[in-house]
């Protein structure tokens, strides 16, 4: 669906909190092609809340739609990776933003 996300100008990000070479691998692994934020020092996770999981032994994985002011306009993912919403879910969200900041022009 990237190029759908793409048609509602939204950039789809991947935040890792690995060195870029381990972040790439990962997500290639999971079969997704999109821009990797390496974050080996962890300073995006802490701003997000995302440090560690409740478990402390595995990271908490979230998705954020971030809206054209630098806003949190979508959050769910409740930290597991079994957990995080559909893809078509989180197109929704973007297209509502989308449409909503076509009529305010």
């Amino acid at each position: 669906m990237l190029d759908q996300f793409h048609a509602e100008l939204a950039e789809v990000l991947i935040v890792v909190p690995e060195e870029y070479e381990k972040a790439v691998r990962y997500t290639g692994a999971m079969g997704f092609i999109s821009k990797v934020i390496p974050d080996k020092s962890k300073e995006i996770y802490r701003q997000y809340g995302l440090d560690t999981s409740l478990l402390g032994t595995m990271q908490k994985s979230e998705v954020f739609v971030i809206d054209a002011l630098g806003e949190i306009a979508f959050a769910q993912g409740h930290g597991s990776p079994l957990r995080l919403p559909k893809v078509s879910d989180v197109f929704d969200v973007v297209k509502s933003l989308n449409a909503r900041h076509i009529e305010q022009k």
